[in-house]
């Protein structure tokens, strides 16, 4: 049966109706350049605080690069504060949440850490009279870590007060970089006076800060995954996956995936439905993506052949049974995610 003209009008007005209903589910919180060429705000680092509030950084022709808020309206879309004032940049990155506060690079003067409730009072520097040159921030637990520079580069943590700053070493050659939360403690990457670059961790006291005894070199691509640190390193064996707790008995390989001296170069981790994900590149199956629970099983072989020529019963017994459980495990606990 055909539709009449009202009840064709009385469609249209219905689905006119839906449409702008539909359309003022999404719109713009902040105009950046109101008034001006509109080149946008440029809004990125996005975390939420509390209370529904979303901070993040944005940029104004009047103010530059500040941080912001939003609770997801325009009406409570404004400044936290303008950290310097005028057209130059007050933010500087690197934004973190602990105990409810947030803590972030603000370049008043010089890049330092900031610390905010969410409010203008309450937004602030951490400590004057600490290092600055900041860039890079990590929590673990309620310790604030992050780095900084006066004579040479340093290491900083802080529980967001003057007083609970502390300087927990200060004599690296480049400033400490990919700060990575795992097991409890901080782990971190730094250079020495050659460019050599060597895998520490922190406890966030100065004698917990220390160097992590690698058989490996060239440790990169840090990440946390059930209270151990996940990277990658080279050794003889080529550029695979290590694991590590910070000591020297709780780091070794994970596995050996492109046997040979070349390696799988091991990269982009991520945590997802209980397991650790990430790309390796074998000869077998070239760039794919993997997954692993984090058992161990990698066994080195030439430790297993000098203990088979060694050629005590028991050795060679317990030399073989390795090699069988170290295959099993591999075919158990590490696969292709596609698999």
């Amino acid at each position: 049966m055909s539709r009449g003209p009202i009840s064709t009008i009385l469609l249209l007005l219905w689905l006119a109706v839906a449409a702008a209903a539909h359309a003022q589910s999404v719109f713009r919180l902040l105009d950046g350049e109101a008034g001006t060429q509109d080149t946008g705000s440029s809004p990125g680092l996005f975390v939420p605080l509390a209370n529904q509030v979303t901070l993040f950084a944005a940029k104004t022709e009047a103010n530059g690069v500040e941080l912001w808020k939003t609770d997801g309206t325009t009406a409570g879309t404004e400044m936290v504060r303008d950290i310097v004032p005028g057209w130059n940049d007050g933010f500087g990155g690197s934004m973190v949440v602990a105990s409810g506060v947030a803590y972030f690079v603000g370049l008043e003067g010089s890049p330092h850490l900031w610390r905010t409730d969410g409010t203008t009072d309450g937004t602030r520097k951490v400590c004057d009279s600490c290092s600055d040159f900041t860039t890079e921030i990590q929590t673990v637990g309620s310790t604030i870590f992050y780095n900084g520079r006066a004579s040479s580069y340093e290491l900083w943590s802080t529980d967001g007060s003057d007083a609970g700053s502390a300087l927990l070493k200060d004599d690296f050659d480049s400033a400490p970089s990919s700060m990575t939360a795992a097991g409890g403690r901080l782990f971190f990457l730094a250079t020495d006076f050659r460019g050599t670059s060597h895998l520490w961790t922190s406890d966030g006291t100065p004698s917990g800060t220390v160097q992590v005894a690698l058989p490996a070199t060239n440790p990169q691509w840090l990440a946390g995954y059930d209270g151990a640190l996940y990277f990658t390193a080279s050794n003889s064996y080529g550029t695979e996956l290590w694991r590590t707790d910070g000591t020297d008995a709780g780091t070794s390989m994970v596995r050996d995936f492109a046997p040979g001296s070349f390696g799988s170069f091991p990269s982009s981790f991520t945590e997802a439905g209980g397991s650790l994900y990430f790309i390796a590149d074998t000869e077998e199956a070239g760039p794919e993506i993997w997954k692993t629970d984090g058992t161990i099983v990698f066994a080195d072989r030439r430790a297993l052949r000098a203990a088979l020529d060694g050629g005590t019963i028991a050795g060679t017994l317990g030399a073989a049974l390795s090699t069988v459980l170290a295959d099993l495990q591999s075919q158990l606990s590490v696969s292709r995610a596609a698999s």
